[in-house]
């Protein structure tokens, strides 16, 4: 089947793996006759000082986790699988999740995903197709540069994320890695209740997982996965290893790159190893930073989190290979810090 055949949310920067075609075309066409309501429930929601959280940081990096550790404790809302396939309609989506849940569904998980899908109908959703319609604008990567951001359609996104908040009593959690982690700096001037959850991994661990889903997708290295930074134009002529390297690294710091233009009052940084080793901290910490930042008391029930996993800091490359994504990493690291020095 051609691209061009397809709905414009499955084409372009949207991964097919996975997709039934059929029926992606079908929730499409439900999307578009539930928009009418949609754009109803946008011009009666009411601006609300109610905060945001951003979830954001490189793939493999506990973003996902995170989310479903919000959700569990019950004292915040989240893009739900099913509210995911109302992506044009997001209001409606999450008034129809909250009406056919059953109440303590959501409150109940395996804490666990794959390349960030979880199962079932109340795990959080990344809610890509509703990202991509605004940010997606034909560029080749997912960095948005100055010219694309004066292209947003800025007053359709807030009215949209105003309207999903309406729909909800509680803070909403959006995650998403591709599109949050280096336009972290645009959401924070475009919502300004937001705060943002920074998870971070050290980036052999990105890259190795990078290597490894690269093998589990496609059956050989050479194919790509996940976010496209700024210069992915660049890293995909390099052979398969020294690709996965720079993605990861070339992720972390455009990454950091923009939170350094966001408020650090309005930013909490959780390294991957601190999610294995003390979740429930995690989650009180953001809890106290949305008090801090306005939000009232939340009534976080901070037992429904386990209180620790087990950490997969594992190598699980042959020695060689390892050894040579380390150099690689190391290079990568020091190249681009250097030409963001020159430049």
């Amino acid at each position: 089947m051609m691209s061009q055949d397809l709905p414009r949310h499955l084409a372009g920067l949207t991964s097919l793996v996975g997709k039934d075609i059929d029926q992606e075309r079908l929730l499409e066409e439900v999307n578009g006759l539930v928009t009418p309501l949609q754009r109803e429930l946008e011009a009666t929601s009411a601006e609300t000082q109610e905060p945001i959280v951003f979830i954001l940081g490189p793939p493999r990096s506990a973003t996902t986790l995170v989310s479903q550790l919000l959700q569990v404790t019950g004292a915040f809302s989240v893009i739900t699988n099913l509210a995911a396939k109302f992506w044009m309609a997001p209001a409606f989506g999450l008034m129809l999740s909250s009406a056919l849940i059953p109440k303590d569904e959501d409150r109940t998980h395996s804490f666990r995903s794959t390349r960030g899908s979880t199962q079932g109908l109340w795990e959080p959703h990344e809610f890509g197709y509703f990202w991509s319609r605004w940010f997606d604008l034909g560029q080749e990567t997912h960095f948005l540069d100055s010219d694309v951001r004066r292209r947003i359609d800025a007053k359709g996104l807030i009215g949209a994320v105003r309207s999903m908040q309406a729909a909800t009593n509680r803070p909403i959690v959006f995650k998403n890695n591709t599109w949050f982690s280096f336009q972290a700096d645009l959401l924070a001037d475009l919502f300004p209740h937001a705060v943002f959850v920074s998870c971070s991994r050290d980036a052999f661990f990105v890259a190795q997982s990078l290597w490894l889903q690269r093998l589990d997708l496609f059956g050989e290295p050479s194919g790509w996965w996940s976010v496209k930074p700024p210069d992915y134009a660049e890293i995909v002529k390099l052979p398969p290893l020294e690709q996965v390297a720079r993605q990861a690294v070339s992720i972390e710091a455009t990454t950091r790159d923009a939170l350094r233009k966001v408020d650090p009052a309005r930013v909490i940084e959780i390294e991957y190893e601190r999610v294995s080793r003390e979740p429930r901290k995690i989650i009180s910490d953001i809890a106290e930073l949305i008090g801090r930042r306005g939000g009232e008391a939340l009534k976080v029930d901070i037992e429904k989190c386990p209180s620790r996993f087990e950490s997969t800091d594992l190598v699980r490359l042959n020695d060689v290979l390892a050894g040579e994504l380390q150099v690689a990493i190391g290079r990568w690291r020091t190249e681009l810090g250097e030409k963001a020095t020159r430049g």
